[in-house]
This record gives C-alpha cells, sequence and structure tokens, in this order.
C-alpha cells in the first residue's frame, strides 16, 4: 500500500517522518511519497531527510517539482534560505515571486501527482485545513481534499505538538468533514475533542510519533555531538515557546538573565521559529555565557545539555525521553501545565529558587524517574505505552485496506 504524507512546517515533519518512515518499515509492500508544501521548510539537507531516504521506498517531492519550473525555480528555491523571520522585507519579495513563477502550473502539476501514484491513504498534519488556499501557501490542500474524494481515498489527520496546558475552548474542528480518522496523542486532548463537538467515533488516540523512545533514541544517535569537551559548567537549553497565550515575555528574559547569572551556567537560548525573532534576546545575547542558536537542530542542542528548559514547548518531552532534567519558571506562567503536574520539572516558585535549583543540582538531587514516567505515559504515549509509531501504521494500514 502506497501513503501520501502532506506536511507544511518543521513541527509537521518533526510528527509525520516517524510515522512515514514506520509505514514502509512495517511490510515490504508498503512505499510512501512525502511531500513538502511549501518553500518554506527547508528539508533537503535535514536530517530527517537523510534518515527517510536511508529507505529507498520513500519518494520526496515539494512545490518546485509539482510546479516543473527548472532552473529559475532552483535559484528563487535557494533565496528562501535567508527569508525568515529575521528579515521579513526579503521573505515578502520571496513570496511574491515564488507567487508568480510557481501559481500558473502548480494546481495542474498536483493532480498529475495524484494521478501518477495512486495513493491508498493520505495523511495530513493538521486538525481542519481552511476552505481556501492562503495567499503564498502552495499547500495544495482543497486539491487534495477533491481528489481523494474522488477517487474515495481515506485521509487521516496524524498528531501535531502536545496539549501542555489547559487552553481556552476551541471552535470545533469539524474533523468528520475531512478525515476518516484523527489520530490524537493523548485522552486530554480527546477531552477537548468531546468538549469542541468533535465526531468521537473518528478519533483514536495514539500517542505522539514524534516521541516514540525508537524514533528519538534514533535521531539522538545522527546527531550526538562528538567529542564534547568536559567543563565545569552546568549545560541548559531553553526553548522559547510561541506567544499563543498570555505569559510576560520581558519577565521570562529578565529570569532568563538571573539564571544566566549562576556562575557555573552555560546557556543556550533557541527562540520559537514562528515565535521570536533573534533580537528578541539581544540584551541576554551580550552576556558572556549566553549563546542565541535558531539554527542546530533541538536534538543536538539537547544531546549537549543537562537541563532544558522552557514554558510549554513540546521539544521539552524529548528532553524527558533522554533522561535530562527539565527547569520550570512557574512564576512565569500564567497556565497549569501537565508535566508541572504530575511533578516532573524541577518548579521554580519564585526567581530567587532559580540559583538554589541549579546548586541542588550539582550536589546531585534529581527530580524522581517515576514523576517523568508517569507525563510520557499519559500526556505522551496516549496511555497505551510507548509504541506510539507502530499503532498509528498498524491502524493505518486498517484504514486503507477497509
Amino acid at each position: 500500500m502506497k501513503a501520501l504524507f502532506v506536511s507544511r512546517h518543521n513541527n509537521d515533519y518533526d510528527s509525520m517522518a516517524p510515522v512515514a518512515d514506520g509505514w514502509v518499515a512495517a511490510s515490504a509492500e508498503n512505499s510512501a511519497i512525502f511531500y513538502f508544501s511549501t518553500p518554506e521548510l527547508r528539508w533537503r539537507d535535514d536530517y530527517r531527510t537523510a534518515m527517510l531516504r536511508e529507505n529507498g521506498r520513500i519518494g520526496l517531492v515539494d512545490v518546485w517539482d509539482i510546479a516543473g519550473t527548472g532552473a529559475a525555480g532552483d535559484w528563487l528555491d535557494s533565496q528562501w534560505a535567508g527569508a525568515d523571520a529575521n528579515h521579513r522585507f526579503r521573505r515578502k519579495v520571496v513570496q511574491m515571486a515564488t507567487e508568480a513563477l510557481v501559481m500558473p502550473r502548480y494546481r495542474a502539476g498536483l493532480l498529475r501527482l495524484l494521478d501518477r501514484e495512486k495513493p491508498d491513504i493520505i495523511a495530513f498534519d493538521w486538525y481542519s485545513p481552511p476552505a481556501r488556499r492562503k495567499r503564498f501557501g502552495y499547500f495544495g490542500y482543497q486539491e487534495i481534499l477533491s481528489w481523494a474524494k474522488a477517487h474515495a481515498v481515506p485521509i487521516v489527520s496524524l498528531p501535531h505538538g502536545l496539549v501542555l496546558y489547559d487552553r481556552p475552548q476551541e471552535k470545533p474542528s469539524k474533523a468528520e468533514a475531512y478525515y476518516h480518522t484523527s489520530f490524537i496523542q493523548s485522552e486530554e486532548r480527546r477531552q477537548i475533542s468531546e468538549r469542541n463537538g468533535d465526531d468521537l467515533s473518528k478519533i483514536f488516540v495514539s500517542g505522539s510519533p514524534r516521541y516514540d523512545p525508537s524514533w528519538v533514541e534514533r535521531v539522538a544517535r545522527r546527531l550526538a555531538v562528538k567529542d564534547e569537551p568536559e567543563s565545569d559548567r552546568v549545560n541548559i537549553v531553553f526553548f522559547g515557546k510561541k506567544q499563543v497565550y498570555d505569559f510576560d515575555f520581558a519577565a521570562q528574559n529578565a529570569w532568563l538573565a538571573h539564571l544566566a547569572a549562576h556562575p557555573r551556567v552555560q546557556l543556550t537560548i533557541q527562540p520559537h521559529p514562528r515565535g521570536q525573532k533573534d533580537k528578541a534576546f539581544a540584551a541576554l545575547a551580550g552576556l558572556s555565557n549566553v549563546v542565541i542558536d535558531a539554527k542546530t537542530p533541538a536534538s543536538a542542542l539537547i544531546d549537549r545539555a543537562q537541563i532544558v528548559s522552557t514554558l510549554t514547548s513540546s521539544v521539552m518531552v524529548e528532553a524527558v525521553v533522554r533522561g535530562r532534567e527539565i527547569l520550570y519558571p512557574k512564576f512565569v506562567n500564567t497556565v497549569l501545565t501537565r508535566f508541572e503536574e504530575k511533578g516532573a520539572c524541577i518548579s521554580l516558585e519564585r526567581m530567587e529558587d532559580t540559583h538554589l535549583a541549579i546548586d541542588a543540582f550539582i550536589a546531585g538531587e534529581r527530580v524522581p524517574r517515576e514523576n517523568y514516567e508517569a507525563f510520557l505515559k499519559e500526556t505522551v504515549f496516549g496511555g497505551r505505552g510507548p509504541d506510539t509509531i507502530a499503532r498509528i501504521c498498524t491502524r493505518m494500514a486498517e484504514i486503507a485496506g477497509e
């Protein structure tokens, strides 16, 4: 059976790559097409791409392949490397040029791909595809939805991110209008869907494939830092959170400066890729023991760290799987987090507690591992154990064969 995976953002790629890999590993008869539906996703030299290419039964195509733009497309694609949130004017110019070059042949090319490959099942990575194509989007979701409906091909939604805190009630996703099944991470997410009036018969609690320990360990081995010099510093990495709820960004930065003032701390800060510009941390970047790193894969930063810190970024889950300690500045936040509920972190009630917590870590104090395991079981593995990838692929095969 052949599966088509449709990805838009790096977070999508994180969630879908392990499922595509597991899909082809599950059966010698399985194959996959991975479609990168926007030039914003710089996938060609990505470590996840290298992992997918290790199996010869996964095809990789992107917007430029679909539109058949040739040398002009190759040149314009190269311009996207510097068209990020820190260069908004350049980004807009590149978007407009891409729109003009790609769109005349885009829809026809996408439909040709679908007719040629004839997937048996299609996997998206969002809950509610917009009714119309977003300008500068190139996602092709409406074309794919229409094609799947006309050819009676089931579409499923794979998990994206994690519900790590209580959110305001969301609008109903109306998933039944698009999907045969929506795979979701946890019973907590299912309860949100129930409150929102979703069709629960089309929801499958699977866990988050990105944090299946088998995949996490494969990524860790690929990105492991070799011959890292020994240091008496405590290496801490802080992952920024997109500002989608009310927390005080200035207070967060004040705390990070206080954390960096500890004489044994070496701090790396990774801004959220769609949350803050690098300059939002400019004052911190001037400190000798602080690095602002927006480029290094999160897995590599975790590999170098003894402690990982965040407000609610789900990247911390990989750190938990890999046995790192979580440092949580609770006093900066306005939400109740799942890992705090389980005691799966060093929770700071006040800024003044920070240096004491670092001293205790240096002295050998640790959060009980069973607290972390309870958090993983309920929030990350869907209460079903860690074999998330196999669980999803088995259900997808059943759906494709129905």
